[in-house]
């Protein structure tokens, strides 16, 4: 295979300075394009048969991994696909060896092909080249699957009709665009598809209107729902499409950011004065007790499945009587049984839930 993007070094001048400040710049760049683009085909991958249940991907085809662009000098062969069912086949490029010692140094790559059932890429820079279908006699049907192809300007913004009650597959050059505004009336819930390849990601703008839900989701996995009038920034993790951000508004007014990754972003609420015992819900964030009329209890919720939830309690009476904090299912603060006693005017205790199921003071 031979190198479609050459490597400039430096002069013979300042050999030593060159050597390591071109390889510095050239890992720099490298990490920068991985990260913008992914891993795919830029030009040429052609898969044809060449037997009952083998295929091979063409020669001159030029892919795009770690950075950089290589061409095949020959076509690579795959044999053995299971004969009863759909295959994907993965291509892997992969650097071998790097030589930072010479100006004139040429870095070693490999390349393999494998092939799954499961549409799931087996290694985040696995490169989808197509999907394979077998009837038990031979092959029936070869594709081109979603994200094989790559552009190296992924940028820009998309705007697009997805009106009507059926899914929609965007095509691999509207996946390239990085802004996604989907618009239009829409009779049914629908699911907008996009390509699995890790790495990918979208800012997803729901302009649509009509009382329905658009779920953007891959050719497998649940999808993550965005709701209208609002963005969702979206990741491909190879198996399914999920949440960076949500709960963005999409214009104007600021929004709660409801999610982060997968974890609740608590929002904090107003603040609540109470005279009385209680419970604490989930839509507190800091409440001022007065307890001039007597001892307050507020009982919190579980620690459990609230990772990441501050509660601020302040006693703003000059009283005697106490402000308690108890906890429920004998969960602790720092280690400690409930309750939290708060007996001064204008003392203070923040206290949050851990992923251990307890609650920890600040």
């Amino acid at each position: 295979m031979s190198e479609t993007l050459p490597r400039q070094h430096g002069n013979s001048l300042s050999a030593a300075w060159s050597i390591a400040a071109d390889n510095q710049l050239r890992e720099q760049l490298e990490a920068g394009f991985q990260a913008l683009v992914g891993a795919g085909v830029l030009a040429g991958g052609g898969v044809s048969q060449t037997g009952a249940f083998a295929v091979e991907l063409a020669a001159g085809t030029t892919l795009f991994t770690e950075g950089v662009a290589l061409t095949l000098g020959s076509a690579i062969p795959r044999t053995g696909l299971n004969a009863s069912a759909t295959n994907y086949l993965w291509g892997l490029l992969t650097r071998t060896a790097r030589d930072r010692s010479v100006a004139a140094a040429v870095d070693a790559f490999s390349f393999v092909l494998t092939h799954n059932a499961t549409g799931i890429a087996p290694n985040p820079l696995s490169i989808p080249l197509s999907v394979i279908v077998c009837d038990g006699s031979g092959i029936t049907s070869i594709t081109d699957p979603a994200g094989k192809y790559l552009s190296l300007m992924r940028h820009g913004r998309l705007v697009r009709s997805v009106a009507g009650g059926s899914n929609v597959t965007l095509s691999a050059t509207e996946a390239r665009y990085r802004h996604l505004v989907l618009t239009g009336l829409l009779t049914a819930s629908i699911a907008v598809i996009l390509p699995l390849q890790p790495g990918l990601e979208w800012l997803v703008d729901n302009q649509t209107t009509g009382a329905y839900t658009v779920t953007v989701k891959g050719a497998t996995g649940t999808g993550t729902a965005v709701p209208q009038g609002g963005r969702s920034l979206l990741y491909a993790t190879g198996a399914d499409i999920l949440p960076i951000l949500s709960g963005l508004a999409a214009s104007g007014a600021n929004s709660d950011i409801t999610s982060l990754d997968g974890l609740t972003v608590w929002p904090r609420d107003p603040v609540r004065t109470v005279t009385a015992s209680g419970s604490v819900t989930d839509a507190d964030h800091m409440i001022r007790a007065d307890c001039t009329s007597g001892p307050i209890t507020l009982t919190l919720p579980t620690a459990t499945g609230r990772a990441g939830k501050e509660f601020v309690f302040k006693k703003v009476d000059s009283s005697g009587n106490a402000l308690s904090i108890a906890s429920v299912s004998g969960q602790t603060f720092d280690g400690a049984l409930s309750p939290l006693m708060v007996a001064a005017q204008w003392d203070a205790v923040t206290i949050y839930a851990t992923l251990f199921n307890t609650w920890e003071l600040r």
